[in-house]
């Protein structure tokens, strides 16, 4: 799936994921920030903000049942 993105997330040196948690996150889009942040823990800085505190984090990121 992270192939079809063309890489353009592994690029910069540092990625800002802005107002994680703002919007719901389905299972699908789990599944990419999943990769994009396992192929990016060696090579590049990740910065996420979000309005949500930390300990409710998991909440923006379950999948929904079919």
């Amino acid at each position: 799936m992270l192939e079809q993105t063309g890489n353009v997330y592994l690029k910069p040196s540092l990625l800002q994921l802005d107002e994680l948690g703002y919007l719901s996150i389905n299972k699908h889009g789990a599944d990419l920030l999943f990769q994009v942040v396992t192929a990016r823990h060696e090579s590049g800085s990740i910065r996420i903000t979000s309005i949500r505190p930390f300990r409710n984090w998991a909440g923006a990121l379950k999948s929904t049942p079919p």
